[in-house]
């Protein structure tokens, strides 16, 4: 998930940051307990949602990168 996120955020620049700072390995979250708060969901999913110059880049990266993969799906391409 932890290079999910980088991924998401600083190459597609799609996603925001939730507060993850060190991976986890599969299996050992159960062990650390909850590694984000709720209150940092509210207020990234708000940050997400939300109609500034940022988010609303942010959507239409997302959207073109949506397009350029259902393109890519009529041609035949399956990567």
């Amino acid at each position: 998930r932890f290079i999910n996120e980088r991924f998401i955020v600083d190459v597609l620049k799609t996603g925001v940051k939730i507060g993850i700072e060190v991976p986890v390995v599969v299996g050992d979250h159960d062990k650390l307990g909850a590694l984000v708060k709720k209150e940092d969901v509210k207020m990234v999913v708000e940050g997400l949602m939300s109609k500034e110059e940022e988010g609303e880049a942010r959507r239409e990266r997302a959207k073109k990168l949506g397009k350029g993969r259902k393109e890519q799906l009529k041609k035949g391409d399956d990567v």
